[in-house]
């Protein structure tokens, strides 16, 4: 198979058959990324790693080692809400967009920031609260110093601490 690659290759160079080369390019750049990280002496490293990166030309390709269903969490939230003193905005996490998706960290600042603005052409207050409502009917409540780490069966609450 490699040897195919290696003929084609030069041919459509030569040629400039410019939309199969970038796809076989791509295909070449993701199979040296593949031997990088899965073709290595540590077992262990293979089961942990659930997608990872490859850089080509300042682009970035993300590339999922399992089906994504795998990775989903087995949870929902019931109800999410952007609240601050001027607007209450729905936050409609369990679309297809894959946010609940394990070891996400999901509704910190940042994260606020970019969907708000994102998906409701919105700019977000620094004095903001994000309710939620999961799956058990529990209520909570964070701020611009919370976010969520998302595990397979729970999640957990992060509290960003300031020192001084």
């Amino acid at each position: 198979m490699i040897y195919v690659f290696l003929l084609i290759i030069p041919f459509l160079y030569r040629f400039r058959v410019c939309i199969s080369f970038k796809i076989l390019s791509i295909i070449a750049s993701i199979k040296i990324c593949h031997r990088k990280y899965f073709n290595n002496n540590n077992n262990n490293m293979k089961n942990d790693i659930l997608f990872f990166t490859c850089k080509e030309n300042n682009t970035t390709h993300f590339i999922v080692k399992d089906n994504i269903e795998n990775i989903k969490t087995n949870y929902n939230f019931i109800a999410a809400e952007y609240v601050d003193e001027n607007r209450t905005i729905d936050l409609d996490l369990n679309n297809n967009r894959n946010f609940m998706l394990i070891g996400n960290t999901i509704l910190d600042y940042n994260f606020v920031k970019w969907y708000v603005k994102h998906f409701k052409n919105y700019d977000i207050n620094d004095e903001y609260k994000v309710d939620l409502i999961d799956n058990n009917a529990n209520i909570i409540s964070l701020n611009r110093h919370n976010s969520l780490l998302l595990e397979k069966l729970t999640y957990k609450i992060n509290t960003l601490e300031c020192a001084s």
